[in-house]
């Protein structure tokens, strides 16, 4: 065990004039701890170390940590069950974990409790954790900033109520100061939203990283289903839940037998193609607890119902299955057809409609298909919305909004749709092109032209 001080650990650390943010590695591999120790140093964090949970836990006692990343597979205390304890103690603390592609199962379980704020895969890439650590803290100082302007207004409000009717400029001048710091607390609350496509991120990434699975086909049916929605009229608001949907509706997957994924859906037997539309069940259990997942969830939960109710999971017929749960099952095999999950070849966009067609109104809902041969176009071309351009990223500025999520060549989720660029995040991304050797694209919307 080491940290990065000199004070005795016998006694709290009083308050000084010294802010830089406190991480604690924990990990019962001396040359990790290292590597962290020597990478955080360089980025100007305060650093603690520890070689198992209950010393972990001890530090946790005499300082005010802010972070704290642990390795999942330790011999006394896994880091699941640590970051647990330190969820229950120590809410405020951001919990990362250290796992390996062994240990995807068990990192499910441990997002599904709300015990990790994010995960780091072995071997990390040094400018990854770093983007992850800064997100993560920024998340956590937004939350403090939000419970602080929520107090100020609180007590703004107590303060107006006592006020003397006879002070009418005062009461002026408090109100306008109390609906300016409501606005501030509103833009925060929006920030702290967009964080929370964190919990996503995480999500996304473990399918994409799976051997057996394909992040860019869930893109495909996610684009999928938001262009039927469209067409069906559904709002912005609307679109949102079904996008997640259609971007991790393979998640409960990454909990079945690995078999089941390595051929096509047509090459399984009956009783193995039951046991792969159970992975719905799967996904639902991790997501529903997450409150703003918890209706992707349940759209997720429905994709295999049929219309002719002999579906799964409860055999809903018609309309009672969810609409949403019903564009999901026609997107979904409309592109695993195309891209050969559903059999041994792969089907022509025509051959996948044809299929899909000849089991309108059993399986698939028939005027939802309708909708399918006006969009196959719009599927197969990138188009621009009005308010949105691309850019290099030697063109972004802060304060640039993304229209679109930014993607890794290897197609790992790196910045999410309506994240606000910063310098940092900008220095972030140039650095991820410089690793890849790729560049990336980036889609904005469009800055608004100043007038003259």
């Amino acid at each position: 065990m080491e940290n990065e001080t000199t004070e005795n650990i016998g006694y709290p650390i009083p308050e000084t004039a010294d802010k830089k943010l406190k991480i604690l590695c924990v990990d019962d591999e001396p040359s990790v701890l290292s590597s962290l120790k020597r990478l955080l140093r360089k980025a100007a964090y305060e650093v603690f170390t520890a070689n198992g949970g209950e010393t972990a836990l001890d530090l946790m006692r005499i300082h005010r940590i802010d972070m704290i990343i642990s390795d999942m597979r330790m011999p006394e205390m896994s880091g699941a069950d640590l970051l647990t304890q330190v969820a229950q103690h120590y809410p405020e603390t951001v919990r990362l974990l250290l796992t390996g592609y062994s240990d995807i199962e068990s990192t499910i379980a441990a997002v599904n409790h709300g015990k990790i704020d994010q995960f780091i895969q072995k071997p990390w890439n040094n400018d990854e954790i770093l983007l992850t650590i800064e997100q993560e803290l920024e998340r956590k100082q937004l939350a403090e900033e939000n419970k602080a302007l929520s107090a100020q207004v609180k007590a703004q409000n107590d303060e107006l109520i006592n006020l003397n009717i006879e002070l009418e400029s005062r009461i002026q001048k408090r109100t306008f100061q109390i609906r300016q710091t409501l606005l501030k607390l509103e833009e925060k609350n929006r920030l702290t939203k967009e964080n929370n496509k964190s919990t996503l991120k995480v999500f996304y990434n473990l399918i994409s990283m799976n051997d057996h699975l394909d992040g860019k086909q869930a893109l495909m049916v996610s684009q999928l289903c938001v262009l039927i929605g469209k067409h069906l009229g559904y709002d912005t608001a609307q679109l949102y839940p079904l996008k997640l949907a259609g971007l991790l509706n393979e998640l409960g997957l990454l909990c079945m037998d690995q078999a089941l994924l390595k051929c096509p859906y047509s090459d399984l037997s009956d009783t193995q193609q039951i046991l792969y539309q159970s992975h719905p069940q799967q996904a639902y259990t991790a997501m529903a607890p997450v409150a703003h997942l918890s209706l992707t969830a349940s759209i997720i939960l429905h994709q295999y119902e049929r219309i002719d109710g002999d579906g799964l999971p409860q055999h809903l017929e018609g309309e009672l299955i969810p609409e949403e749960s019903r564009i999901l099952a026609v997107a979904r095999d409309f592109i695993a057809a195309t891209q050969g999950k559903l059999f041994q070849s792969r089907l022509s966009k025509q051959g996948a409609l044809e299929y899909l067609t000849q089991r309108a109104g059993s399986t698939y809902d028939a005027e939802i298909l309708e909708h399918l041969p006006e969009l196959l176009y719009e599927l197969e071309c990138d188009i621009l919305e009005q308010d949105e351009i691309i850019i290099s990223s030697s063109q972004l500025k802060p304060n640039m909004v993304l229209s679109r999520d930014v993607l890794s060549c290897k197609d790992i989720l790196l910045l999410a749709d309506g994240h606000i660029l910063t310098t940092d995040s900008i220095k972030r991304l140039v650095g991820f092109e410089k690793t890849d050797k790729q560049p990336l694209t980036v889609y904005i919307f469009q800055p608004a032209v100043s007038e003259a």
